[in-house]
């Protein structure tokens, strides 16, 4: 007899039950741009207590600025800023050499592309994903900041390059889980100081844009959902519904905050973004992204309530990768930000 006959000898039936019972609880119930007003102001609150952020604390930026190399239409910077006691984030500065708007995007990486250089066109991995939209961006005029999160590029943790792993993030977010908080939580800290910093830049951020795939686009999402001086969000590759996902796919360290699921899915934090502009692209083949549709919906419904056309959704014809259709819309979102101040 072979035990696994029996469904109640593995967990999966167990968990589908579990997450039945207690998931969703926080998510938007309301009709009405006032209820959904209230239900953002607390879901936000409350989003926020589980990422676990009171365990940082904001010192000195410290920025350092290299003189910058020059390419064809753009010169790159190396930089870093410390964005809490101990820890540097080393970035990017993509500037266009002439016709540039001033506008800032945080072009934020996933997996699959060594950080930033993936996203400069400097991975040959990055190239199956098309991964380089940090390029895409400042060819049409914008300062592009590209950072490398915690446990990818230059940050990769020393552990993760002996046993040829492209990311840290399992390692990290099970020490941090352990310690009261989460590597979603550190990563939105960071890129909330990396805001800081661009403040000081002079850019224009009336028109601060986050943009990311796959796991950049978690990133780019929750740093727009959660710091209301993002504009647009531009998020590919990433609207999987957490429930749809579970035990199948997206199961790197970096997806996981205790209790989340209980709270909100992937359509509640897109909802969080609103009245602000959000642009959701994925491929029609993507096996990453079950649940994407229907979260897409439960999403669009919430900007509708609120009367927000800020919403913009693109499907490409094809799998797992950045499929660059949501420029445009990310312009037509910057354009309104700016006009109305």
């Amino acid at each position: 007899m072979r035990l696994n006959q029996f469904s109640e000898i593995g967990a999966e039936r167990f968990l589908k039950k579990r997450i039945d019972e207690v998931y969703r609880k926080g998510a938007f119930k309301g009709g009405t741009a006032e209820d959904f007003r209230l239900w953002q102001e607390k879901a936000s609150a409350d989003f926020k207590g589980l990422l676990g952020l009171e365990a940082f604390s904001a010192g000195e930026l410290r920025p350092v600025v290299s003189a910058g190399r020059a390419f064809d239409g753009y010169v790159r910077k190396s930089c870093s800023i410390q964005s809490t006691e101990g820890l540097r984030m080393p970035f990017y500065v993509l500037e266009p050499k002439e016709g540039g708007n001033n506008i800032p995007v945080i072009a934020i990486h996933g997996h699959g592309c060594g950080g930033k250089e993936g996203l400069c066109g400097e991975s040959s991995e990055g190239e199956r994903y098309n991964y380089s939209y940090a390029l895409d961006f400042v060819k049409r005029g914008y300062t592009v900041f590209a950072p490398d999160l915690l446990g990818f590029g230059e940050r990769l943790e020393e552990i993760s390059k002996i046993r040829g792993e492209g990311s840290s993030c399992n390692h990290l977010n099970n020490a941090l889980t352990s310690l009261g908080t989460t590597l979603t939580g550190l990563n939105f800290f960071e890129l909330k100081r990396f805001v800081d910093y661009i403040e000081e830049t002079g850019c224009d951020m009336r028109g601060l844009t986050a943009a990311g795939f796959s796991g950049g686009g978690l990133g780019a999402l929750v740093s727009a959902a959660l710091d209301k001086r993002v504009k647009a969000c531009y998020v590919s590759g990433y609207y999987h519904s957490f429930k749809d996902t579970l035990l199948k796919n997206n199961l790197c360290g970096c997806n996981f905050v205790p209790g989340l699921w209980q709270l909100l899915d992937i359509a509640d934090i897109g909802a969080l973004v609103c009245p602000r502009g959000l642009v959701i692209e994925y491929g029609e083949g993507d096996g990453l992204n079950e649940g994407c549709e229907k979260a897409v919906e439960e999403t669009r419904r919430c900007y509708e309530i609120y009367g927000s056309d800020n919403f913009y959704v693109f499907k490409g014809q094809g799998g797992h990768k950045f499929y660059g259709l949501g420029y445009e819309a990310v312009e037509n979102i910057v354009k309104g930000s700016i006009e109305n101040g």
